[in-house]
């Protein structure tokens, strides 16, 4: 098991940490997976989380495929903070 597994199992909270594992996975051609991890951002379910997942999901979608599941993460962020 590697560092940042082993980080992950006692930090699963930490959204930085899973969108940068996410970013060496896609990086490496392994775009599913990358998704699969990017969607652990929200963990933590704070809002900064779910807003950087709409972020994320949105930089990487698919050319012609719609961004819902973006919009979906940003929704849901703004209703766990909506003054933010």
């Amino acid at each position: 098991m590697d560092y940042t597994e082993r980080y992950l199992q006692a930090n699963p909270g930490d959204a930085r940490v899973w969108y940068n594992k996410g970013l060496i996975q896609y990086d490496l051609g392994d775009k599913p997976k990358a998704m699969e991890t990017w969607r652990k951002i929200v963990a933590n379910d704070k809002a900064s989380s779910w807003a950087k997942l709409g972020d994320v999901l949105n930089e990487h979608v698919t050319p012609g495929q719609s961004p819902t599941e973006a919009l979906k993460a940003y929704d849901t962020a703004i209703s766990k903070d909506p003054k933010n």
